[in-house]
């Protein structure tokens, strides 16, 4: 299996510094360019399916790439974003207004420390292990082109390449970027590259 992983281009939300969690943004103008370059980049690939989010900003950008290729984007549930409960929508200056210990706790340790109303991790684990599950099972020898969301994305490489999940997670992704990994017959799994943005930096 070859499974590119794409983050979905630019919201107003991402430029102002939101947590934007499951509130269903749309891509800015300039999100949108980042989806055309990075359609530019996969023109004539091929792929056997696509996955993406439903929230609009990932499934806009698939859409972007997929273009005229006559094949079906397909929005799953399980791809969403983790949901950041009662900071969803906020800037940090408005949490540490609103919510000054928990913007403490936080600044601190955001991975672990609790947020009311967030999605509870053993499910938001549950989601990535079966979106793995559901890749090796139907796709191991298919080309798939699958967009989501920054942490979506950063929890699913911990989990697929089964590293440390209370750690703390090495990857970032940066919008409309590129990132390959690869599964041959005998299991072996390999990141061939990561985080390419080479494409954005055209004109």
């Amino acid at each position: 299996m070859e499974l590119i992983l794409v983050r979905h281009g630019q919201t107003e939300a991402n430029r102002e510094g939101r947590f934007q969690g499951q509130r269903d943004y749309p891509l800015s103008s300039f999100g949108e360019e980042e989806a055309l370059k990075t359609a530019g980049r996969l023109d004539g690939q091929e792929f056997d399916v696509v996955y993406c989010s439903p929230l609009q900003r990932a499934f806009k950008t698939a859409g972007i790439i997929v273009g005229t290729r006559g094949i079906k984007v397909q929005s799953c549930s399980f791809l969403k974003e983790f949901s950041w409960g009662i900071i969803e929508g906020l800037c940090w200056p408005e949490i540490v207004e609103k919510h000054p210990r928990l913007a403490s706790r936080l600044e601190k340790d955001l991975q672990h420390t609790f947020i009311p109303q967030q999605e509870p991790r053993e499910e938001f684990w549950r989601r990535i292990d079966h979106t793995i599950d559901y890749l090796l099972e139907n796709h191991l020898e298919d080309r798939v082109l699958l967009v989501s969301h920054g942490r979506f994305l950063n929890a699913f490489l911990v989990g697929f390449f089964q590293m440390d999940r209370k750690g703390p997670w090495p990857f970032r992704f940066a919008h409309a970027s590129l990132s390959l990994v690869e599964i041959n017959s005998q299991g072996r799994k390999s990141l061939k590259f990561f985080n390419d943005t080479c494409h954005l930096q055209r004109d």
